[in-house]
């Protein structure tokens, strides 16, 4: 997913305001992640605005979402943001696996591997030309992809490059894995139909 660069950021009435360079494709109620802003701007936020303003014949590009504040004056930042894509919940994964995981750094790698299914698939499927919102699940095939992919990533943790496995015979063939199956799903194996 593309970034966005943050130009400046203050908070004003529990409202953050945050300049960008561009706005090109960001819409209210799109979760973002925003990073190297600030401690008080920094982390998942869910979009309130998305405005464009013209400022002495300069266009100016704005975003805004909710945080409990005091007041923070406006101040030039090198900050960044990007969307993130929410078509899959770890709820989902742990469904897949058959379970929740019982230690708390398994589940945080579970949030990791699910947060990176969304943002792969998401960038698939704007790869094959189908223009998806990142908020909005397309249909269950990609979200039963996304939740593969996710499970696949959390069950290969520690392994070379399939699922690990404690098995003392020799394997002669390598495991197939599930990949074609993914891709299949997304829709991404055949070209757009308009």
């Amino acid at each position: 997913m593309d970034n966005y660069n943050v130009l400046k950021a203050s908070l004003t009435n529990n409202v953050v305001t945050l300049t960008l360079d561009t706005i090109v494709g960001l819409r209210p109620g799109y979760t973002t992640h925003v990073y190297a802003v600030g401690q008080h701007y920094d982390g998942n936020q869910t979009l309130t605005a998305v405005e464009t303003t013209t400022v002495d014949g300069v266009d100016v590009y704005t975003v805004e979402y909710a945080q409990n504040h005091a007041n923070i004056a406006e101040a030039d930042t090198y900050g960044q943001m990007y969307v993130r894509c929410t078509w899959i919940s770890e709820t989902d994964v742990e469904e897949w696996l058959g379970g929740q995981p019982e230690e708390q750094v398994d589940q945080d790698y579970l949030t990791t591997c699910t947060d990176a299914a969304n943002a792969w698939c998401y960038a698939r499927r704007a790869a094959a030309g189908y223009q998806d919102w990142p908020t909005h699940l397309p249909n269950a095939s990609v979200k039963q992809a996304a939740t593969t992919f996710a499970a696949a990533l959390f069950r290969e943790r520690g392994s070379l490059d399939s699922y690990s496995s404690f098995q003392q015979m020799p394997i002669v063939a390598p495991v197939a894995g599930s990949l074609g199956q993914i891709m299949r799903l997304l829709g991404v194996t055949r070209a757009q139909v308009a």
